[in-house]
């Protein structure tokens, strides 16, 4: 079993859960995700920087997408955008792929020139 946690999980276009964590077992089924804020963590959970989201298209063609919508529309913040891109709900019992989004201007929640993706 994996537990990642990060700043932000994107569950869905109606729900972000913060420091949040999700949990899968050895063949990626989502088992569990949850929020810090209401549990604590575990000695296994692995805690990174930025957003866990789930991933439907490869990291390349993620990156590309999102980074074009953002030039459509500059003054959405990375949520708003992670909503426009369709994405796989999170769901216990399914298997997921995830994304962490890296090197995000917090205050203004948008993406920076030094964004990274990263698989999970």
């Amino acid at each position: 079993m994996t537990r990642t946690g990060a700043h932000f999980v994107f569950v869905n276009s109606a729900k972000v859960i913060k420091n949040g964590v999700v949990e899968r077992d050895e063949q990626r089924i989502v088992t569990d995700f949850f929020s810090l804020n209401d549990r604590h963590e575990s000695a296994q959970t692995v805690f990174l920087n930025g957003i866990i989201a789930p991933l439907s298209y490869s990291i390349n063609d993620f990156e590309l997408k999102i980074k074009e919508l953002q030039q459509q529309n500059p003054n959405t913040n990375i949520f708003e955008l992670l909503s426009k891109m369709n994405l796989p709900k999170i769901e216990i019992g399914k298997k997921i792929e995830f994304v962490l989004i890296e090197n995000i201007d917090w205050e203004k929640k948008r993406i920076t020139e030094q964004i990274v993706f990263r698989a999970l």
